[in-house]
């Protein structure tokens, strides 16, 4: 691709940079270009007294023209570079010249308006083959641009990067036979009525649908001959449901509106109408499984699933809960980013938090971490604004950048680990925090969390030990009846009372109390 940069020079309403004895088309300094009406761009330019070849137009150069209708294109042109002509939703026809040889990816993306897209039928490396209305790499039988009256020829073999980008004026695909890649980006933010899957097709790249309107809410059917689907394939679009016709040895089957890889047993894509229940022998939940389900209420777990992936239920803001079974041990970075649900227990298997894992989830209230975590990641729950509690089990080594940022509601927090977690930064809770919650730690171990880089920043910190419910500085049989008396009134589970340290206060509190008392491990 070439670079963009400011012009040379400026001919006609045209801007130019120079290349040797050649020049490449460009746009003014503005973030949008300035062309309008009908544009002819010349084979040679005239500049200073030097006659110029026009061969290349460069990158964004017409980006959002509006208002050209139309643009002639040089026949010296060789080279259109990426998204030369990026939502031109004005322009209504465009023909490519013979001596074009390299056309890069989306070049017409959101050029709504377009009504007739035509090669030049001598030129020897992209051709528009039964008036299809694209244009197509005749080496590959790749199609790399399409438009809203594309009909996609039966000798296509691939539908390129980003072919369908951003268009919209689309009304019933059919993708022929012959089809049997679907590449990254081809339908991105594309729009259209109905889409039917060709039976020929084996590979659905990454982001091949993404956020893609036409797919919004639907219920699709999927061939048996899929040997891959990429992660992200369908993110952001909300699927209702999906179907394949599964035959011995096929990659994939559905099972429960869902997109499930035989061979780990891994959900790839999920809908807002999926469900696992306790006996189906679903293991993992892939990456972006569910991404972008917006209308889904509840988590799809069942008994044997262990590995929840990166961004798998990521933007399922209409959760009603966030539970998570005992069995995972793996949360990948924003599985579950801005969603739903009001309280939150990791499991007991689980030893690290990923990234972002539970960032922007705005209901969140209060959060139990497990004794088993020793990781918590960057910005795990940042801008979670409503989280009031948080407690952090005693096996936590480690709390990344910034975990706990923008949590301005935060007024409790319990660490129960003996020695200071390592903090990343200063920010890994916020200032408000710092100044406005109340830390909580084992009471033998206040004074190192008072020394302690970031954990001294907390002005308000105090030492706990869970079992001493009275808080005389002893375990006694008095506070087994502390304990009780808690649990008859109705009583929230405070560092000393919860014993067991599960977030709540039960009687297997009292149990496990009376445990410690007996000296029974």
């Amino acid at each position: 691709m070439l670079s963009a940069s400011a012009y040379d020079f400026v001919v006609d309403g045209i801007y130019y940079n120079i290349n040797g004895n050649e020049l490449t088309v460009t746009k003014d300094k503005s973030t949008y270009s300035s062309y309008s009406g009908d544009v002819v761009i010349p084979d040679t330019v005239v500049y200073d007294g030097v006659t110029y070849t026009v061969t290349a137009i460069e990158s964004l150069a017409f980006r959002h023209c509006y208002q050209m209708p139309t643009i002639t294109l040089p026949n010296t042109l060789k080279t259109i570079c990426d998204s030369a002509f990026y939502i031109c939703s004005g322009l209504v026809s465009f023909y490519v010249p013979k001596s074009v040889t390299y056309i890069g990816h989306d070049i017409l993306g959101g050029a709504d308006g377009l009504q007739s897209l035509v090669v030049d039928p001598e030129n020897p490396y992209y051709d528009s083959r039964d008036n299809c209305n694209a244009i197509i790499e005749t080496s590959t039988d790749r199609l790399i641009q399409g438009s809203g009256p594309t009909v996609v020829p039966n000798t296509v073999k691939i539908i390129g990067q980003q072919a369908f980008d951003y268009c919209r004026a689309m009304k019933n695909i059919v993708l022929p036979n012959s089809v049997k890649v679907i590449e990254s980006r081809a339908f991105f933010l594309a729009d259209f009525d109905s889409f039917t899957f060709p039976d020929s097709l084996e590979r659905i790249e990454r982001y091949a649908f993404l956020t893609c309107n036409g797919m919004w809410g639907q219920r699709i059917t999927l061939p048996n001959t899929l040997k891959y689907v990429a992660p992200f394939a369908f993110a952001n679009c909300n699927l209702k449901g999906i179907t394949m016709n599964y035959v011995q040895g096929s990659t994939y089957y559905t099972l429960a509106n869902s997109l499930i890889e035989a061979a780990t047993r891994t959900i790839v894509v999920g809908t807002s109408n999926s469900y696992i229940t306790a006996d189906m022998n679903i293991e993992r939940i892939g990456e972006a499984a569910f991404m972008g389900c917006v209308d889904r209420h509840d988590l799809c777990f069942g008994r044997y699933v262990t590995e929840v992936g990166p961004y798998a239920f990521y933007n399922n803001y209409n959760l009603y809960d966030l539970y998570i079974p005992e069995r995972v041990t793996s949360v990948g970075a924003y599985a579950f980013y801005k969603c739903g649900g009001y309280s939150l227990t990791v499991p007991n298997n689980l030893k690290e938090i990923g990234t972002g894992a539970f960032s922007a989830c705005s209901k969140l209230t209060t959060v139990v971490i497990s004794d088993s975590v020793q990781s918590i990641g960057r910005y795990a729950f940042m801008d979670c604004n409503k989280l009031q509690s948080v407690t952090i089990g005693s096996g936590i080594q480690e709390i990344g950048e910034q975990a706990f940022d923008n949590c301005k509601a935060l007024t409790s927090i319990t660490c129960k680990a003996t020695v200071p977690p390592v903090m990343a930064s200063e920010n890994c809770f916020s200032a408000t925090a710092y100044e406005n919650a109340t830390l909580q730690v084992p009471s033998a171990s206040l004074s190192a969390y008072k020394d302690a880089f970031g954990w001294q920043m907390f002005y308000n910190a105090y030492g706990n030990t869970p079992g001493d419910v009275n808080g005389d500085g002893a375990f006694s049989i008095s506070d087994i009846g502390s304990l009780i008396d808690l649990l008859l009134a109705g009583g929230t589970a405070s560092v000393t009372a919860d014993v067991n340290g599960d977030g709540q206060l039960t009687l297997a509190d009292v149990v496990v109390l009376i445990d410690i008392l007996l000296g029974v491990e």
